[in-house]
């Protein structure tokens, strides 16, 4: 998915197409992550 999202937009704006790979990415690691402590502390109350 991030490879086509890079291709659609690496014609339009070539600065702006990596950037936005790299918040998409870092925010579901932080989602991941977020949610995995949720998940993790609910299970060990």
């Amino acid at each position: 998915m991030a490879s086509l999202l890079m291709v659609r937009m690496r014609e339009d704006s070539p600065r702006l197409a990596p950037r936005l790979i790299t918040v998409m990415v870092v925010s579901a690691c932080l989602a991941a992550f977020l949610y995995q402590i949720g998940y993790s502390n609910e299970g060990h109350v």
